[in-house]
This record gives structure tokens, C-alpha cells and sequence, in this order.
């Protein structure tokens, strides 16, 4: 790819994201001055032990208190080493995927090791710094567009279908509960069939909107179910109960949070909760039972929202199905509320 052909990509990408480097670059420089002032600089330790010398007569020391400390530091380190570890691996995920394009957290972390560990004079750090932000810039241009190009793909029809274990398996543990099937092996009536065809139209023509009407008890939630287990091999999956909402007003906000929620799971996608949160605002306006809620939001339109929220959306590496059960039992003012938010999320 020639120069001239990539470079209003660059651009754009750089005038997207230059205000998040620089912050992160900011505060990576400041967080490197309290560290080189707080010890490396003798005249500030003289200073503070001057100030706090008082302290040091009313108590032993930590000396005192090490085999405490040393507890503590042991039950935070065993309380955070999980979390820690879980959202260092979901954040190399997404930037890997092109999901996040690292420009705070890379700024900062290499402004304050530059900054901060580096020996040399202020002008020659201050190029470093600029030379390894301008390289992260062509990185996080680079997994952008990975994203990007990833997203126009689409999956063969010979790659979506369920799995042949799982139609071996229908019907094999049989419950005599009325209650909806959660697996293949409790499935006597072999629906395969419809959840295959129900697959093919989410993944392959990619309906936006689809529809599974049945009398009450005809089995619609045990497809559901069926589907669901099939479908996250291949897309992020939102179940959601519209009719446990408790009230119109809230329907929107919180089907919007579960979506930024559910994806959060799995990748780090930045900004996605506030991009929720403002589109559940911008449709707020257009429902009329929800114009109360719309009083607190900026004047900002809903298709600026709504193609903020699929900017965010486009870069994961898998499509968002979100499964919306028990229509049935929602009130009328309640079913007005839902479809419209479903046309303004198609």
C-alpha cells in the first residue's frame, strides 16, 4: 500500500485519539516528578523527615509492625493478583484485536518510564518520549485497522452450523420438568433444525432484527437457550428479560448497560459504557413515556450517538447478539417502549 494511500487513515486516527496520548502522556510525566521528588530528591526526604520527626517519638516505627505489614501486603497481594491477572490478559486480548488502541495506557506507562528511570538531560528524554509515542500512534493505527478490516469480514455458511456432538446428544437426558431445556441432551424434539436456520440468519445475512413467535409454552425459551449455547462460539451474547425492568423508564438504560456489560466481559472496550449511556439518553428523547429521563442530557443528536455506539461495537471481533425473552409478559406501554428502541438500535 503506497504512502498517499494510508496516510488520511494515519490522520484520522491521530486527530481521534491525540487528546487521549496526551493525557496519558501527561500524567505519565507527572506520576514519573512525584516519583523522582519523593526519592531521589535528598532535599525533599530531608524536608518531609524534618516535618514528621515529631511522629517518630510517639511511635515504634514500622519495625514494630513488620510481621502485620507483611500480612497485609500478603492478603492484598492474594485479593488482587487474580483481578489483576484477568484484566492484564482481557486488555492484551483487545489490543491484540485491535479492540483498544492502548493510547492512554501505553503514553503514560512510557512517559513515566522515561521520565521517571531514565538518566539524562530534559530535552533529550522529552525526544525519546516523542519518538516512542509517535511509534505507539503507528501501532494503534495499525490495530485499528486490523479491527476495521476484520469487521467487513463475514463467516462462511459452512462454518456456522451446530455442532454434530451436540445433535448426537438431543434427547439423551430427558426431565420430566416443565421447565425450559438448558442443553442439547435434554432436546426430545430435535430442534437443530430451527436453530440452525435461526444461525444462518443472525450470522450469515446478518437480520438485523428477528422474531420467534409461539403460543405461551410452545418452547420459544428452550430455543433460546439452544441458541445461545451455539451462538457463543461466534458472537458476544446478551440475554436479556425486558419484562424485569420494573418500569418503562428503565428498559432502555438498562438493556444498553447490559450490552456494554456483557462485552466488557470479554474485552476492553473503552468508552463503551459512556457511549451506552449517552445513546440510552438520545433514545430516551425520541420515546415519549421517557422524556423525564432526557432533562439531564447534553443536546446531542441520535445518530451521533448511535454511530458512536457502533464505532465501539465495530471493533470487537465478534458480532453483539442480544436475546430479548418473555416478551410476552411486558404491558403494552412496555412493548411501544421496547420496539422503538430496537428501531433505533438496528
Amino acid at each position: 500500500m503506497s504512502f498517499f494511500a494510508w496516510f488520511p487513515s494515519l490522520r484520522a486516527f491521530i486527530k481521534r485519539e491525540w487528546s487521549v496520548a496526551f493525557a496519558g502522556c501527561s500524567l505519565g510525566t507527572g506520576a514519573a516528578f512525584l516519583v523522582r521528588l519523593l526519592i531521589s530528591d535528598s532535599h525533599t526526604g530531608s524536608l518531609l523527615s524534618e516535618e514528621y520527626a515529631p511522629i517518630k517519638s510517639h511511635w515504634d516505627g514500622p519495625g514494630a509492625y513488620l510481621t502485620c505489614i507483611i500480612a497485609l501486603g500478603t492478603a492484598l497481594l492474594l485479593f488482587l493478583a487474580p483481578k489483576l491477572f484477568t484484566l492484564s490478559t482481557r486488555w492484551g486480548r483487545s489490543w491484540r484485536d485491535g479492540v483498544t488502541t492502548g493510547m492512554f495506557f501505553l503514553p503514560f506507562v512510557t512517559s513515566a518510564l522515561v521520565f521517571g528511570l531514565l538518566p539524562g538531560r530534559a530535552l533529550i528524554l522529552a525526544a525519546l518520549d516523542v519518538g516512542l509515542i509517535c511509534l505507539i500512534f503507528v501501532l494503534g493505527w495499525r490495530r485499528s485497522s486490523i479491527a476495521s478490516e476484520r469487521s467487513e469480514q463475514r463467516l462462511q455458511p459452512s462454518q456456522v452450523q451446530v455442532e454434530i456432538s451436540h445433535l448426537q446428544k438431543a434427547g439423551t437426558r430427558l426431565s420430566e420438568s416443565d421447565e425450559p431445556i438448558r442443553s442439547w441432551d435434554e432436546d426430545a424434539l430435535e430442534r437443530g433444525q430451527i436453530v440452525n436456520s435461526i444461525l444462518f440468519s443472525l450470522l450469515i445475512s446478518r437480520n438485523p432484527v428477528m422474531g420467534l413467535f409461539g403460543e405461551f409454552g410452545s418452547g420459544k425459551t428452550s430455543i433460546l437457550n439452544l441458541l445461545a449455547t451455539e451462538l457463543k462460539r461466534y458472537a458476544i451474547v446478551v440475554s436479556f428479560s425486558p419484562w424485569l425492568s420494573g418500569s418503562a423508564e428503565a428498559l432502555t438504560s438498562q438493556l444498553l448497560g447490559d450490552i456494554a456489560r456483557e462485552c466488557n466481559k470479554q474485552y476492553v472496550v473503552p468508552g463503551l459504557r459512556n457511549d451506552a449511556r449517552r445513546l440510552a439518553r438520545a433514545l430516551a428523547k425520541s420515546v415519549a413515556i421517557l422524556n423525564g429521563v432526557s432533562d439531564f442530557l447534553s443536546e446531542t443528536t441520535q445518530s451521533e450517538e448511535i454511530n458512536r455506539m457502533e464505532r465501539s461495537l465495530s471493533r470487537l471481533p465478534k458480532p453483539v447478539v442480544v436475546l430479548l425473552d418473555e416478551v410476552d409478559r411486558m404491558q403494552k406501554e412496555e412493548i411501544l417502549t421496547l420496539l422503538k428502541v430496537i428501531r433505533g438500535l438496528r
